[in-house]
């Protein structure tokens, strides 16, 4: 089943789930175009694997094959869910707006190509125009894709290296996932917004293996043995309730169950990340200040 945090809740199919139009298609000279989700596949396929060992067979803990492709699909699941999508979008069009906003006129001329001549006034008008939709400039793709490239593998290995690993099994009561299925749990520090919060730096994960089993997993460096345990109905509802507040805009569970019972339905988030457009307006009208220039931004913001 699939619950849209804003919506009524439909059945859809898991293949459904999976579908992310082509958004890894990579349109690259020289490079084949399912070559991005073929490279995802191999890791897809290595930790299906592993889920049939753990989940089917009953190994625990896993061998360092399975721990590692499990690792590599948790990491792998924490990058490329929409939500990252939406962030890694977030980050590039604040740097674009700062690399715009804050160059000198001469400098904006040589990193955009302009022919030398170009007259200054043509350069700001053009810095305007940049300026005027930075904030709601669609970002490629690609740069999602060149995101996910870079950071899988040490987010792996964070991954990796934590301890303890541990199965929790729920007998009498369902989970839930979502879209976006790795849940950083926060410590007070990180709930203060004294300091961020990541897949290296978060006290603990929490990912949903199963209709009736999840994985808690502790802190980089940790030394406590791997166990599995057995958990009831407050427990399961703890869980769900992170899975609820990590979600991005849709809930996952299996038909005739419901985890989400009782749960008030959070408002789809609008933003990912804590980026103060204010402060970054400020930081380009004090360059153009001392550059002694306009600032290029809107009126609005002027």
């Amino acid at each position: 089943m699939c619950r849209p945090l804003d919506g009524t809740a439909h059945l859809k199919t898991a293949g459904n789930l999976t579908v992310h139009e082509d958004f890894y298609t990579v349109y690259r000279d020289g490079v084949e175009p399912d070559a991005f989700e073929s490279w995802l596949r191999n890791f897809e396929t290595e930790a299906g694997k592993a889920f049939a060992a753990i989940l089917r067979d009953g190994e625990w803990p896993p061998t360092r094959e399975h721990r590692l492709a499990m690792s590599a699909w948790i990491g792998l699941q924490f990058l490329r869910g929409k939500n990252k999508r939406r962030s890694v979008a977030e980050m590039h069009r604040s740097l674009a707006k700062l690399e715009v906003g804050m160059a000198t006129t001469d400098q904006l001329r040589e990193n955009l190509g302009l022919p030398e001549d170009t007259p200054d006034d043509q350069v700001e008008r053009t810095r305007a125009e940049m300026l005027a939709t930075a904030d709601t400039q669609p970002v490629d793709h690609h740069v999602h894709l060149a995101s996910i490239e870079d950071v899988l593998e040490p987010a792996t290995q964070a991954v990796f290296d934590r301890r303890p690993w541990v199965l929790i099994d729920f007998p009498s009561n369902a989970i839930g996932t979502s879209d976006t299925p790795v849940t950083l749990i926060r410590d007070d520090a990180a709930t203060a917004g004294i300091r961020g919060v990541g897949i290296a730096t978060a006290p603990e994960l929490y990912v949903p293996l199963s209709a009736r089993a999840g994985l808690s997993i502790g802190r980089v460096g940790g030394t406590d043995q791997d166990v599995r345990v057995s958990r009831g109905t407050d427990f399961a509802r703890r869980l769900n309730q992170y899975t609820l507040h990590t979600a991005f805009k849709e809930l996952y569970y299996h038909p005739g169950t419901d985890p989400f019972t009782g749960f008030d339905m959070p408002t789809p988030r609008q933003q990912e990340m804590r980026i103060l457009h204010e402060q970054i307006n400020e930081w380009i009208e004090s360059a153009a200040r001392s550059q002694g220039r306009a600032s290029g931004l809107p009126p609005s913001h002027d």
